[in-house]
């Protein structure tokens, strides 16, 4: 009786073995959808503009002035580049703080002098 039962399932066990490649893909094809789909729900960042007004009543400071100020030491420098950049050249005595984490480490720095930050 089980020979019978295996000659009645073999059409069954043929049609799936065909068609497993295509079942295959479709379940591919599914994965990387929903993939796309949860890589797209991340949160999203606004990029912030040099023009935006968050910045408009931030002061700006020419080159020679700057560089008065930091040779009497009345300011903290800050370099808000990555630590690569730092490494390769940097103002003397300036901290090196990456921009993307000077907001957590705003209650650590120096109140006693006006601060000055920059990127290149």
């Amino acid at each position: 009786m089980t020979a019978a039962l295996d000659v009645a399932r073999a059409p069954f066990i043929v049609a799936a073995v065909k068609r497993f490649p295509l079942i295959l893909v479709a379940f591919a094809v599914v994965a990387l959808i929903a993939w796309a789909a949860v890589r797209s729900a991340g949160p999203k960042v606004a990029p912030v503009s040099p023009g935006g007004d968050e910045l408009a009543d931030v002061p700006r400071t020419s080159l020679a002035q700057a560089a008065a100020e930091i040779q009497k030491g009345n300011v903290t420098v800050i370099d808000v580049r990555d630590a690569d950049s730092y490494v390769a050249g940097h103002i003397p005595g300036s901290l090196q703080i990456p921009l993307m984490r000077i907001e957590g480490e705003v209650n650590y720095l120096p109140r006693d002098k006006p601060i000055l930050t920059y990127c290149t």
